[in-house]
């Protein structure tokens, strides 16, 4: 009797999470299935707010309350299904429903719009070449690369509008511009934003003064930007107990000022 005690309780946790595990699988055919059916009709890509309407955000999925981080795990699963299959319509269309379904969780949104920006033009591409039967032609290419890049920016650009102060997203769109879009101005200004948000990292702000000063041929600028971001740096208290990181700033300070100062730094300050 007294084991039975024990082990009754044990087991009425796991069952009632095999439970509600079915009952997510179950809501999430309901969910995704439908919506993957929809993207393989719809070419290219379609927005999130179009995908909302087609599950019914405001009454299926807020049925689903504490399921729904369950839904959104589950659904990026799927999603790595397709892309080994490189199912591009199968895996976007989970990979932006894991997204509504768990839109706090920056990382869906990170590595949905790299797969879109890097992965997916390369599906198409190998798609229309039937195995290398037929070449594409390389204006053909660049044009979807663009296309893909762009689409990967804009979900980039909803990820930066929720996260402000992760500077994660402002990174990789900063890459992703250089890779695939060739726009220095945009990559500079992605960089500064990233330099300049709440959680910034130490290197962005070095990167958008090197960009400035060399690839857009405005050194004073650069370094006369630097000078006040270190200015504001050395003004946080949060790096009042990070002397290792206020020397990484300087030394980049001091680098600039031998790359772009229109004077030696030693004559200066003679």
């Amino acid at each position: 009797m007294k084991d039975s005690g024990i082990i009754w309780p044990w087991l009425r946790r796991r069952i009632i999470a095999v439970v509600m595990l079915c009952v997510a699988g179950c809501a999430l055919s309901l969910v995704g299935q439908p919506a993957a059916d929809w993207q393989r009709t719809h070419q290219p890509a379609f927005r999130s707010e179009e995908l909302k309407g087609i599950v019914g955000q405001g009454v299926l999925l807020g049925m689903f309350g504490g399921l729904r981080s369950i839904m959104a795990d589950m659904s990026w699963v799927r999603a790595y299904s397709y892309w080994e299959k490189r199912d591009r319509a199968g895996s976007e269309s989970m990979m932006r429903l894991a997204i509504i379904l768990d839109p706090g969780n920056i990382y869906f949104w990170i590595n949905a719009a790299n797969i879109i920006g890097y992965d997916q033009a390369h599906w198409e591409i190998a798609a229309r070449e039937y195995g290398g039967r037929i070449k594409v032609q390389d204006s053909v290419k660049q044009t979807l690369y663009r296309e893909y890049a762009e689409n990967a920016l804009k979900l980039l650009d909803d990820c930066i509008a929720r996260f402000p102060d992760d500077s994660r997203a402002y990174i990789y769109a900063a890459q992703l511009t250089r890779n695939k879009l060739n726009n220095i101005p945009m990559e500079a200004e992605y960089y500064r934003r990233a330099a300049e948000c709440k959680n910034r990292v130490w290197f962005a702000g070095r990167i958008y003064a090197m960009i400035l000063g060399e690839d857009m041929g405005k050194p004073e600028e650069a370094l006369e930007w630097y000078r006040d971001y270190y200015r504001r740096i050395l003004a946080d208290k949060r790096y009042e107990n990070r002397p290792d990181l206020r020397q990484i700033f300087q030394e980049n300070l001091e680098d600039l000022e031998e790359r772009f100062s229109p004077v030696p730094v030693g004559d200066s300050k003679k």
